[in-house]
């Protein structure tokens, strides 16, 4: 699995679910990835794959849905015998209960204007559904290094949030996996029939349905958890502990 704290999130409810060895890659070295460029994106992450694969992985989870948008095809096509599983936003599961209502996608701004994200709101006619939000300042709030910006993120939510009409909406997407850390601020500033939606039990179950089929023999009997950092720090390894309980 790789990401620097978003991961974080979506790991979270993968250990959870499933008992296996892991190890979770952080870039703490270039992270965030959300406002670098498309190229640059690309080569960070397919570094970090060889890494990874170097040590043995079968199956890598890009936790991070800039790193998604950018690479997942390059990577499946270059390392085909590696499972590869991307993180894309939830827009389906919240197009399915828009209740005749638009839906609010945060994203960063790569992931936005990213042709993945373009095709699958094509894919489900939704172009005239979905009202695209940046917030990437999110990013930069949850990788402070001494501590985790919640009271920032508010004020930053409040903002974003005032310039829309919000009784036109049913859901919201966090489109990257760095936002769920505020889901509570998120949640204190919008009405409670706009439902929230995340990508982490879509890739956790994507997950189980993958080693079933690729692995029927596995037992789910180990629950190891190695820490791979570009820049170690122990304070990421402590806000990533503070993510993960």
């Amino acid at each position: 699995m790789i990401q620097d704290f978003g991961g974080a999130t979506i790991f979270r409810n993968v250990y959870k679910q499933i008992n296996a060895d892991y190890i979770y890659m952080a870039d703490t070295k270039n992270a965030p990835y959300g406002l670098k460029t498309i190229e640059e994106v690309r080569e960070l992450t397919q570094k970090c794959m060889q890494e990874l694969i170097l040590k043995g992985c079968n199956i890598i989870v890009v936790a991070c849905n800039t790193a998604t948008s950018a690479a997942i095809e390059y990577l499946r096509e270059k390392y085909p015998n590696t499972i590869f599983v991307g993180t894309e936003p939830a827009i389906k599961p919240a197009l399915e209960k828009e209740k005749n209502k638009k839906i609010i996608l945060t994203a960063t701004t790569l992931t936005l204007k990213g042709e993945m994200l373009k095709k699958s709101l094509q894919r489900l006619n939704a172009e005239n559904k979905v009202t695209l939000l940046p917030l990437d300042k999110l990013v930069e709030y949850s990788d402070f290094e001494d501590t985790i910006k919640y009271d920032l993120a508010y004020e930053y939510l409040k903002e974003k949030f005032s310039k829309l009409n919000l009784d036109e909406y049913s859901g919201i997407v966090l489109g990257c996996t760095h936002f769920p850390i505020f889901k509570n601020e998120i949640r204190k500033l919008l009405p409670c029939e706009i439902e929230i939606f995340d990508s982490t039990e879509g890739i956790t179950n994507n997950l189980k349905r993958i080693i079933n089929k690729n692995y029927p023999e596995y037992e789910y009997n180990k629950k190891s958890v190695e820490l791979v950092l570009t820049n170690y720090t122990k304070q990421f390894k402590e806000k990533f502990l503070e993510i993960i309980k």
